[in-house]
């Protein structure tokens, strides 16, 4: 069954699959537990506020820093690479927490990012 829908939260109660699609084409395509299972918010505390982090991997969505705060949309998320690839750009990086990220969320970054 095919559904078309702008309401996230209908589609993440009845979808198995989702697809995004922007002026017709289609952006993406997978299971929503691989969808979810990719995306994390990442937010780090940087060594100080001068701290380069250079040009981040194509996978950093919407990458923003506030003094000592950098948080981003990981969307290649791996199970200890994305703190190790992070540590690597930012060495000193005192602290990185990483959290799922609800479809609604995903979409959200997603549209933000299709934007730019």
């Amino acid at each position: 069954m095919f559904i078309s829908s702008h309401d996230i939260d209908e589609v993440e109660r009845l979808a198995d699959w989702v697809g995004i699609m922007k002026e017709g084409e289609l952006q993406l395509c997978e299971p929503v537990s691989s969808l979810q299972g990719r995306f994390r918010r990442v937010e780090a505390t940087l060594p100080s506020e001068s701290a380069d982090i250079g040009q981040g991997p194509e996978s950093w969505l919407l990458v923003e820093r506030a003094g000592h705060r950098l948080s981003f949309v990981e969307s290649r998320f791996s199970n200890g690479n994305t703190e190790l690839e992070l540590r690597r750009r930012v060495p000193g990086c005192e602290q990185v927490d990483t959290n799922p990220m609800s479809l609604r969320e995903i979409f959200l970054a997603l549209a933000r990012t299709y934007r730019l």
